[in-house]
């Protein structure tokens, strides 16, 4: 039989305050419109050649007898969910931090809230999708 030990208080505390956070996040309303404005996701230049390997990494187990040959409908979606996944943790990371995503910097493509996610932020996800 498996013991279980229960999460500290300070570390069950800090969980829920980051998911009250997570959901309290507020739309970013446009001037005048009242309408939701998008918040920008990208990878900076280390991060994309990180997702670049990657996503090469799963091409190269596709096909007639690779790795992935049996799996091909999951792992061609995988590179994917994995950038889904690391922009999840970047905003949690942001608001974990204390941080509001009103505070990360405006994109000059149409003012946009940009979220950038680095190195740090994607390795483990790709790490956690490779295992």
């Amino acid at each position: 039989m498996r013991s279980r030990k229960p999460m500290p208080d300070a570390d069950r505390d800090a969980y829920m305050n980051g998911i009250k956070a997570l959901l309290n996040v507020r739309p970013r309303i446009g001037p005048g419109d009242d309408k939701e404005q998008p918040r920008m996701v990208r990878l900076d230049k280390a991060a994309l050649n990180v997702f670049e390997n990657f996503a090469q990494w799963v091409e190269d187990r596709q096909g007639d007898g690779g790795e992935f040959a049996g799996l091909q409908d999951f792992t061609g979606k995988l590179p994917g969910a994995a950038l889904r996944i690391a922009a999840l943790c970047k905003v949690a990371e942001v608001i974990g931090s204390g941080a509001s995503l009103s505070s990360l910097s405006s994109s000059s493509l149409r003012g946009e809230i940009e979220i950038v996610i680095d190195r740090k932020t994607i390795e483990p996800v790709i790490e956690l999708c490779k295992s």
